[in-house]
């Protein structure tokens, strides 16, 4: 037995958004008056960087052994013959405190020729050998 005045109230399903419609604008009003204030300018003397030297210079103290794919042997610029390496690299290394030798082989040198290189000079006093990937010209 329902009377007609009795109806079950329904709830609403919708988000109120007012609040957040309030606080987006007040938060855009903040940032409109922050941001000229933050956009201040600094004057900044920054140093003219000098251009770099045309070839890099090899420290002196630096060894430098090459090998070309003609199986020639360069000591820094100067050929070397392949018999006169050990006592080459011997006479440098003997009063040397820093034992490091440079070796660069190009790419078509031959890889048995270049290890026994390699051999001569670590039998000959040079206690590191660092190997170069590509020479700058």
């Amino acid at each position: 037995m329902e009377t007609q005045g009795s109806k079950v109230p329904s709830f609403k399903n919708d988000i109120n958004v007012t609040p957040f419609v309030d606080i987006a604008l007040v938060l855009l009003i903040i940032f409109m008056v922050i941001m000229p204030v933050a956009q201040m300018v600094l004057d900044i003397a920054i140093p003219e960087q000098s251009p770099p030297p045309d070839r890099p210079v090899q420290p002196p103290d630096q060894v430098l052994l090459r090998m070309t794919a003609d199986s020639r042997i360069f000591l820094n610029t100067e050929p070397v013959p392949l018999a006169d390496l050990g006592s080459r690299i011997a006479q440098i290394y003997l009063k040397r405190t820093s034992k490091t030798l440079f070796f660069y082989a190009d790419n078509w040198a031959n890889y048995g020729e270049a290890a026994a290189v390699m051999d001569i000079c670590r039998n000959n006093g040079v206690g590191a050998i660092g190997l170069v990937g590509e020479l700058r010209e």
